[in-house]
């Protein structure tokens, strides 16, 4: 599974080509900063932001051990959100970017 993690500011473009290529992106920013990006996005990709159906962006965070909160985004068409494996990958390509010293753009495989 391909995860991009995106760190410092952070190109709308680059969060949008993640999406749509794998459905699934870690955002390294401020819970507000994440939540205005998702907001942008829903507007570039024409998503309504409480989809009854229809393709829907879900964001959530997750504890990353000796790290604090890491943001994330699943695009439903792309990704289907498994709640426990989902965040164990989150976690994994998190410390791998760490490992990486956080550069602005990391894609790994986990």
């Amino acid at each position: 599974m391909r995860i991009t993690i995106l760190f410092g500011g952070i190109p709308l473009f680059e969060v949008i080509a993640a999406l749509l290529e794998d459905g699934i992106v870690v955002l390294e920013t401020s819970r507000v900063h994440a939540k205005e990006i998702v907001k942008n996005i829903s507007e570039a990709l024409e998503i309504d932001p409480e989809p009854e159906e229809g393709p829907s962006l879900i964001h959530l965070a997750t504890e990353v051990p000796d790290r604090g909160w890491s943001d994330f985004v699943m695009y439903s068409k792309k990704y289907e959100y498994k709640p426990d494996f989902t965040q164990q990958l989150v976690v994994k390509a998190v410390l791998e970017w760490v490992q990486a010293d956080c550069p602005d753009k990391f894609i790994t495989n986990v």
